[in-house]
């Protein structure tokens, strides 16, 4: 990465990189593109918190017997759904089946609200706000008793500034991601070849 940036010629002209959470990847444009504002990318910041609460529901589900596995087995999609995409009409049916789950452990109760909460961030009014909304809810993962939770809100709290630009910038690695996953799937169907 070092090389491919010291083969830019106008690299002190950049002004802003987006990226995945890689350290070596920040280092590097830390220490090449000296004037570029660092943004984590949205989807890779949330999609930590969602490993997060989908690793607590996979810890219960091996500590769980019977009907009661099969059931945390299946809950995955469900946890992870954002509730305000809920259709109104089918929100009761889909709390109702989320509750018993929340019954039979109030440690993924309290996962599954942190979770809501981070993604009430990104559709905030205003920048400020989300900085407000985001650093609260640090607070709350870093003092709550869930190790997936404090673990995820670590790698947060690394990258507290680059995820804070993201709240200011609307740029993302969207597209970019989107062709290189082509290109395994690709790959994938093509046994390697």
């Amino acid at each position: 990465i070092v090389d491919f940036f010291n083969n830019i010629t106008n690299r002190n002209e950049v002004e802003i990189v987006t990226m995945d959470l890689y350290s070596p990847f920040k280092n590097a444009v830390k220490a090449k593109l000296k004037k570029a504002i660092i943004i984590a990318d949205r989807f890779h910041y949330t999609r930590i918190i969602g490993n997060a609460l989908d690793s607590l529901r996979i810890r219960i589900w091996h500590n769980t017997k019977g009907n009661e596995k099969k059931y945390f087995k299946n809950l995955k999609k469900k946890l992870l759904k954002d509730i305000d995409t809920v259709p109104k009409e089918k929100l009761e049916k889909f709390e109702n089946s989320l509750n018993h789950a929340f019954e039979l452990d109030g440690n993924l109760k309290y996962g599954y609200q942190l979770y809501q909460k981070f993604l009430k961030i990104k559709s905030s009014s205003s920048y400020i706000e989300k900085v407000k909304l985001f650093r609260d809810w640090l607070d709350d993962a870093q003092s709550c008793t869930i190790p997936e939770f404090k673990s995820a809100s670590n790698t947060l709290l690394l990258w507290n500034k680059e995820i804070v630009n993201s709240f200011n910038y609307s740029y993302t690695n969207s597209s970019v991601e989107g062709k290189n996953n082509k290109i395994k799937v690709i790959k994938r169907i093509a046994f390697g070849f």
